[in-house]
């Protein structure tokens, strides 16, 4: 049935491509219209572990609309009600990200967009062959597996009213749908199960905008309604992933779906009621209402083998207010400098219960959220600018819970618990000339007593970029971020930096691009572990956990003309990763593209990629990708 309907939804786009391209040549007496289209074939060889092909990759042999787009101006007789139309279509007929954008647009009256993405996600991950692996030590494979769509539309209409007021309505709707496939641990087994995967979310919001000569006033409701039909059942008799466990499993099923709806009410001001004052508040108001049931059955052998079976059900309420105020203040105390504020405050108010079988649960969350900074920009010369500040929040977390399905009261909740945020920020702003500009900035962060021991209680960031724009098409660009986490109270620290180089050229026949990316990620923790008295006699030792990554990204693209009808291009990527995981990935392109005729194109290309696991070759495949498409352009 998918298949079919690809294959017509393939068919349909390429008769419209074929009427846009046979209508062009009388487009001049209706308009202006301008574009392209591109269809054909690719053909797919894969050699080596086809599943980690379709994780990295997930091309597939067959036809394919790859490319459609126009722009349409149509004559002052129509543009009486549009002023120009706009479509979009990529990748159609089955490619693993499609993307479909439509637009018209009435200048000065109204602005109508529609955008559909669609994107393919798969993962099954095997490190070792099930007959070399241990389920053990897990070394062999990921047994969560996922193969589904994911489907995001979204629409906006904005409509001019009148010189100060417009009206915007936007709607947008996601789901998500394919198969994948969980673990649990029963009676000390673990278990493969099937989780087909069937979500959606809508989201329906209306603003109201109006413009004073020194107040703008912003006025937006948004309804939001979300469904998750979570489903875990076994699809057949099992005895798990340790055979010599005594546990056995002759079906399970687990149906859990949730859903909630939302609405959230938003009021935002900007002012300037000075022509040195500039002022823009902001109140949240959002209020939740979540359903959850849930559903057990099964039946099986314990780990003792003795018979057991399960026949539970239950369900939940979660009930959610929150209120968020913000304001921020800029002052011109100068021509040259300025004073600017900003105060946010969050309150969060949760409280719901779960009851599943013979537990009762009821739970309380109330967080309070309180900050602000202050700072001071200002332009030393024409060509420099500086800014910095101090920044402060403090955060008060209230909880609470039973487990006898009684209320909650004072004497349920535990201890307030705090933790404060102080740091300071900056940046240097650099402008020499119209063609050099270089970004220069710094936060630091504390956390006093944060609530886990992976949260930072130090923070720091430090960004340097810097773009030239020469002459004759030349530019360059550069880029090097620097993070640093640590918490003193467990001795976690993580450190990425970032470093980015890029040199182009481009120019009306060629267009011509390099680059080079180096991320170098390190993570690590001394986890204090102690093993019970049965186990080594309650021994505590360091068991340190460590993750190094250190990345390389070499790439580059070139685009060259060579005639009117004759073009070439390519571009390559080269990935090599050392560290906790070693791997090298190639992927290098090229094409040419002929004109035929009066407008009509021939389009040649091939792809090559090549994966490397340095660990072992078990998940290294290699990938030939060639493709045909013809098309028109006017």
């Amino acid at each position: 049935m998918i298949n079919t309907q690809k294959a017509l939804a393939t068919t349909l786009m390429m008769v419209l491509a074929a009427f846009l391209a046979t209508s062009a040549a009388t487009a001049d007496d209706d308009g202006k219209l301008t574009g392209r289209f591109m269809i054909g074939y690719r053909s797919v060889d894969v050699g080596g572990t086809d599943t980690k092909f379709k994780e990295d990759i997930n091309l597939d042999d067959g036809g394919r609309l790859f490319e459609l787009n126009f722009d349409y101006i149509p004559t002052d007789k129509v543009r009486k009600v549009a002023d120009r139309i706009q479509l979009d279509v990529t990748n159609f007929g089955g490619d693993p990200f499609e993307g479909f954008r439509f637009s018209v647009q009435k200048y000065g009256h109204y602005d109508l967009r529609y955008n559909r993405t669609k994107s393919a996600f798969f993962y099954h991950d095997i490190i070792l062959p099930v007959e070399l692996g241990s389920p053990a030590l897990t070394d062999a494979g990921d047994f969560h597996t996922f193969d589904f769509d994911r489907v995001r539309d979204t629409a906006s209409l904005g409509i001019n009213l009148n010189k100060r007021a417009k009206l915007n309505v936007g709607f947008e709707r996601f789901t998500k749908r394919g198969d994948s496939t969980t673990t649990l641990d029963i009676s000390r087994d673990e278990f493969e199960l099937d989780k087909p995967v069937e979500e959606s979310y809508d989201d329906f919001s209306v603003g109201f905008e109006y413009a004073w000569p020194k107040v703008t006033l912003i006025l937006e409701e948004r309804y939001r309604d979300y469904e998750n039909d979570v489903e875990l059942f076994l699809p057949g008799f099992s005895v798990g992933e340790n055979p010599t466990n005594a546990t056995t499993l002759d079906f399970f099923f687990l149906n859990q779906p949730y859903a909630f709806e939302s609405n959230q009410h938003t009021v935002r001001v900007n002012a300037r009621p000075t022509g040195k004052l500039l002022l823009r508040a902001a109140a949240v108001v959002q209020n939740l209402d979540l359903d959850v049931e849930a559903e057990e059955t099964s039946q099986g052998v314990d780990f003792r083998g003795q018979p057991f079976t399960t026949d539970l059900s239950g369900g939940g309420v979660i009930e959610r207010d929150s209120e968020m105020l913000d304001l921020d203040v800029s002052y011109l105390v100068t021509e040259r400098v300025a004073v600017i504020g900003g105060v946010r405050r969050h309150n969060l108010e949760q409280d719901g219960f779960f009851n599943f079988g013979t537990d009762r649960n009821r739970s309380l969350w109330d967080i309070e959220t309180t900050g602000y900074e202050l700072g001071v920009e200002a332009n030393l010369t024409l060509e420099v600018t500086v800014s910095g500040g101090v920044r402060f929040e403090s955060r008060d977390v209230r909880t609470g819970h039973v487990t006898d399905g009684s209320s909650l009261g004072s004497q349920d909740l535990e201890p307030e618990e705090s933790t404060d945020q102080e740091g300071f920020f900056g940046s240097v702003n650099w402008r020499p000339s119209k063609r050099v500009t270089v970004d220069a900035s710094f936060e630091n962060s504390s956390y006093d007593e944060p609530f886990t021991l992976s949260s930072p209680t130090d923070r720091d960031r430090f960004s340097l970029r810097a773009k030239l724009k020469g002459k004759k098409g030349l530019y360059a660009n550069g880029s090097y971020v620097a993070h640093r986490f640590d918490n003193n109270a467990s001795g976690w620290a993580a450190e990425r930096d970032e470093l980015t180089l890029r040199l182009g050229c481009h120019k009306k026949t060629y267009d011509v691009a390099v680059g080079y990316s180096l991320v170098e990620a390190d993570r690590q923790i001394d986890q204090s572990v102690t093993t019970l008295p049965g186990f080594g006699g309650g021994v505590t030792f360091l068991f340190p956990v460590l993750y190094q990554s250190d990345a390389d990204f070499f790439d580059g693209r070139i685009r060259y003309r060579i005639n009117p009808n004759v073009t070439l291009g390519g571009d390559f990527r080269l990935y090599d990763n050392s560290g906790t995981f070693g791997i090298e990935r190639d992927d290098l392109r090229g094409w040419v593209e002929f004109g035929v005729g009066d407008g009509y194109l021939v389009h040649l290309g091939y792809r090559t990629i090549d994966y490397d696991e340095k660990l072992d070759d078990f998940d290294d495949y290699d990938a030939d990708i060639a493709e045909v498409s013809i098309g028109y352009q006017w």
